[in-house]
């Protein structure tokens, strides 16, 4: 789907209370329809005393004159509001970076910097505040084709515009019906809905546009059973230089099963190289990027869910925020396609991994080149689907993968 749009009163809760750190960018296009003497929010959240306002990460619509409409940004208790006045009917990527107010990368204002903690959430498509009642939450019209949230350098929200083809729960837990448009959150797989009045405006678009084709269901995890793998039809040879980043939880901490990999050996001690993530031993999980024998153990093996990163652009293996840095000295190249769920070793598919995945990114040359979410194809086949190809990956393993 290209955008939602909101109409009169509807707004999105992105559960998130802004700080000092925070960096938010939204994509839109303001609507001219600016009815009232008070600003209205694109996004944000303030605090307010009775007697002031504070702790504002806000960016709003303001009328400069009788006929002429501002784009303003607020931060901290800074009252100074500094605006961008460009054609505001035009598609734009409003930003605040930190203290810095952004509009398309270009720097409108930076303000001093402070210390807060916002009480209140961000909104999308107002001001979340507490405002005597004529001001309070004033919604922007607005056509919203994407809303990020970092947290310091941290992308915590990483909202797309969708609709749910079937009867599904939001993040509150409310049972929505078809066709419900809101916003999808990539990085924790939830679908957030609209909090006002009334209900989003949406356009669909050919049937990939949407964060899933219309015959295809989210679902929250695929989970291999130590049977199941998938060929991403990426070669180690052609990508050396990626970030992988898997979301999920092992479901026994049984001997060597690897999450993401590909390497081979010849000789096992000088002419080997392997890239992967997972746990050995049932003890230890570890990363690699080198030759054998210098692989790094990062933190004990548990079933919980984590992060799980393998950078081999900085030779650094994560869990959660437990990093350190893998030996690459002496890594060779490896010609063999990238897997999921096992490792590719010289061509062979092997220690498959019993393993809920949630999703799963690869990053080169700092831009996304596989996204994957897990899902239904229109046959009930749980699959990834990857929203930068457009394209479904498979079970190449026997037996199918269960899901949730």
């Amino acid at each position: 789907m290209k955008y939602i749009e909101n109409t009169d009163l509807q707004y999105i809760d992105t559960l998130f209370c802004a700080n000092q750190d925070t960096r938010i960018l939204c994509e839109c296009v303001i609507k001219d329809e600016f009815k009232s003497n008070y600003y209205q929010g694109l996004f944000g959240a303030t605090d307010y005393d009775e007697k002031k306002e504070f702790n504002r990460n806000v960016v709003h619509m303001h009328k400069e004159s009788s006929t002429n409409l501002i784009v303003m940004s607020t931060y901290g208790s800074d009252v100074q509001c500094v605006g961008y006045s460009g054609d505001i009917r035009k598609k734009h990527i409003y930003e605040l970076d930190k203290n810095v107010y952004k509009v398309d990368g270009n720097i409108i204002y930076t303000y001093p910097e402070s210390t807060f903690e916002c009480t209140n959430t961000i909104n999308i498509f107002r001001d979340n505040n507490n405002i005597k009642s004529s001001q309070n939450k004033r919604c922007c019209k607005m056509k919203l084709y994407s809303f990020k949230i970092y947290d310091n350098k941290t992308l915590v929200r990483d909202f797309v515009p969708c609709y749910c083809a079937k009867s599904v729960k939001d993040v509150t837990g409310k049972l929505c019906p078809p066709n419900t448009a809101g916003l999808y959150d990539i990085v924790n797989n939830e679908f957030y809905t609209n909090q006002g009045n009334d209900d989003f405006r949406m356009e669909k678009t050919h049937e990939f546009g949407n964060l899933l084709p219309d015959d295809m269901e989210i679902v929250q995890y695929i989970e291999g059973t130590g049977k199941q793998y998938i060929d991403i039809d990426l070669n180690a040879k052609d990508h050396p230089n990626i970030i992988v980043e898997i979301e999920g939880n092992f479901t026994n901490t049984k001997n060597n099963q690897y999450i993401f990999g590909a390497g081979f050996h010849n000789d096992y001690k000088t002419d080997c190289t392997w890239s992967l993530i997972g746990l050995i031993n049932g003890s230890n999980f570890i990363a690699h990027d080198g030759i054998s024998g210098k692989e790094k153990e990062l933190t004990t093996a548990d079933i919980q869910k984590h992060i799980f990163v393998l950078d081999t652009v900085s030779s650094i293996g994560k869990v959660d925020n437990t990093s350190e840095s893998l030996d690459s000295q002496g890594k060779k190249e490896v010609n063999y396609n990238y897997v999921l769920f096992a490792l590719n070793n010289h061509g062979s598919i092997v220690n498959k991994a019993s393993f809920k995945m949630y999703s799963c990114k690869i990053t080169e040359n700092n831009t996304i080149i596989r996204n994957y979410i897990p899902c239904l194809d229109a046959d009930g086949n749980a699959c990834m689907y990857d929203t930068v190809s457009k394209q479904c990956v498979y079970n190449k393993g026997t037996e199918e993968f269960k899901y949730e």
